[in-house]
């Protein structure tokens, strides 16, 4: 799948894209600059006099809560949080990313993948942050640039990431209803709203029905001898996906299939377990034997069905095991029925103490990483929480009563099962911390939810989205401006830019930059309007069009008309003051003052 263009939200629109808003005016500050002044009295009269360095000039940069020309209100809240952030950008002089390192990984829709292997078109897993449904996504831009300076570390019991500052996390109340998404660096300050109740999920709703019925295939060109021994070999057989769960799960874990025969095995040596394991033999449709082996009183369970051996030699071996994808893509009581009788041949089991039952298990284990991997994925999805961890064995270690001996073991890999839905932000749970990192940050894009779901050093949860399109970024040649200072005045932002002109117009009057034909307009007398540029979503709320909390402010630049209502510039910053807070604005406050006053009146009457 080709990317997404990057398209702008225009006068009415909503939707996902670039916002471009002619929001405020510049006017050279020359009121209390007597040199100032004389130098651009002399440029107008034509009697060339050098310009002082740097080169300032005073903006009404945009407004909170009012609607502008374009149709879309910028919430308060929204607007001063990309205002603060940009501040920072301002005073450390660099951009910004959003982004992890590239060892994590992302569960995308046929399983979990490191980042660095994630590129544009694949399908992830998505959380919807109001319904809390797990959905599917597409990566429509992928980000990759070296980085090197301050990261934020979360670290605690169940999180342990390592992101950006501006990385987003989509944070939720105490009640578990989204509040908003907060960057790494407002929660290393502890500025999320409240953060000693509000968390990040690691849970979501797999609502995916899946098929009743699992077909296996027939074989496509069997042999004279299949044929003789299997003569219904090449029909496709339909078993009831429930059947079929149950003994995929107990096949990943204590199965395996020969090489010279169509012989597919289940081993088991507990008793109980073996009596499940023949009620699941009856209901397929195959005919099985029941073998007990002389050295250790194990049952050994065998289907001789070319059919069957065929979809399961594919599945690999003990340390190379996997569960396909269109078994992964099943309904939650299907996914739970496979987990279910995973674990009773390679799970750990203890009990609940509420209920007293026996069959919740702590964690599964296995030799084969991807296995496990899947299975942390099932985790999510029938409504648990898994903690990937990797062990080296020796020796002298038990592993479900089998003593390993004399050869070095491959690794155990397990996914240990949490009922933690939550990683609450209170400072008693994790810690936040800044390191220092040199090297490669990756993010992705998707088209919706804005949200992925990511396994950082084994602890899976669900982060947020990175909103940085190629095609907004900033071409270096069309700089004609740099922001020095941005402050409110009431709901207006207001500050200084700085026009990076040349000698050759700082001296001569000579234009041959962009900052150099700016200069030169504020000095006729021109107005000159100043353009914010940002990325985010749009919505439709009480007949108006509002921005949504994902908009990020990108850059502003030089525009000739704002639409910020009455957001000029002039030469002389006393002549911006009366379009900080125009009439209008202060006669709509006046209106919701007073109807605010007669509902209060009526309420205690």
């Amino acid at each position: 799948m080709e990317r997404k263009n990057l398209v702008e939200i225009k006068k009415g629109q909503v939707g996902t894209g670039l916002l471009i808003e002619n929001d405020g005016y510049m006017s050279l500050d020359s009121s209390d600059n007597k040199l100032l002044k004389e130098s651009i009295d002399s440029f107008k009269l034509g009697e060339i006099k050098e310009l002082p360095n740097p080169f300032i000039v005073s903006a009404v940069f945009q407004k909170y809560g009012i609607e502008n020309a374009n149709g879309r209100i910028y919430p308060e809240n929204i607007l001063k949080r990309e205002v603060e952030k940009y501040q920072l950008a301002i005073k450390e002089r660099r951009a910004y990313g959003e982004c992890y390192t590239p060892d994590v990984l992302c569960l995308c829709e046929d399983g979990w993948k490191q980042l660095s292997e994630v590129k544009v078109g694949d399908k992830v897993l998505s959380l919807n942050p109001e319904t809390k449904k797990i959905e599917v996504a597409t990566v429509v831009n992928k980000i990759e640039h070296e980085h090197d300076g301050d990261m934020v570390r979360i670290k605690g019991r169940l999180i342990d990431d390592l992101v950006t500052p501006e990385h987003k996390f989509p944070v939720y109340k105490r009640n578990i209803t989204f509040d908003s998404f907060y960057t790494a660096e407002q929660m290393y300050k502890g500025e999320v709203r409240d953060m000693s109740h509000e968390c990040l999920l690691k849970t979501g709703t797999w609502n995916e029905t899946g098929e009743q019925f699992f077909i296996l295939k027939g074989i496509e060109n069997p042999s004279q001898k299949t044929l003789y021994y299997h003569p219904d070999c090449k029909d496709d057989v339909e078993i009831p996906m429930s059947t079929f769960m149950k003994f995929m799960g107990i096949y990943l874990s204590e199965g395996d299939c020969s090489n010279k025969s169509n012989a597919v095995r289940i081993h088991q040596k507990k008793e109980n377990i073996c009596e499940l394991i023949e009620e699941m033999m009856n209901e397929l449709p195959f005919k099985y034997s029941v073998n007990v082996r002389k050295c250790d009183s194990k049952k050994v369970f065998v289907i001789y069905d070319p059919r069957l051996h065929e979809y399961v030699s594919k599945l690999g071996n003990c340390y190379t095991k996997y569960i396909p994808t269109e078994l992964k893509q099943q309904s939650r009581g299907n996914l739970r029925i496979l987990y279910n009788w995973f674990v009773l041949g390679d799970g750990r089991v203890r009990g609940d103490k509420k209920t007293k039952s026996q069959t919740l298990s702590d964690d599964v284990f296995s030799s084969s990483k991807q296995l496990i991997l899947d299975l942390n994925e099932i985790q999510l999805k029938i409504g648990y929480n898994g903690v990937y961890h990797v062990e080296e064995r020796n020796n002298d270690r038990f592993i479900n009563e089998r003593l390993i001996e004399g050869k070095k073991c491959k690794p155990l890999h397990f996914t240990f099962r949490s009922l933690s839905e939550n990683i609450y932000l209170d400072k008693r749970f994790i810690q936040i911390s800044k390191e220092h990192y040199k090297g490669q940050v990756q993010c992705i894009e998707l088209d919706k939810n804005h949200t992925w779901y990511v396994m950082s050093n084994g602890k899976c949860h669900w982060t947020g989205n990175c909103n940085h399109p190629e095609s907004s970024s900033i071409d270096l040649g069309r700089i004609c401006m740099n922001i020095v200072e941005l402050h409110w005045v009431n709901h207006t932002l207001v500050g200084k830019l700085e026009l990076p002109i040349t000698e050759g117009f700082r001296k001569f009057g000579i234009v041959s930059t962009l900052a150099d034909m700016v200069a030169q307009w504020l000095i006729s007398g021109l107005k000159i309007g100043v353009s914010s540029r940002g990325l985010g979503t749009v919505s439709q709320m009480g007949g108006k069009v509002v921005v949504n909390d994902d908009y990020e402010i990108v850059c502003w630049d030089v525009v000739a008309q704002p639409s910020t209502p009455n957001a000029w510039i002039d030469i002389d910053e006393k002549n911006l003051q009366p379009y900080v807070e125009s009439k209008d604005d202060s006669d709509k406050q006046v209106v919701i003052e007073n109807k605010f006053k007669k509902f209060e009146n009526w309420l205690n009457d």
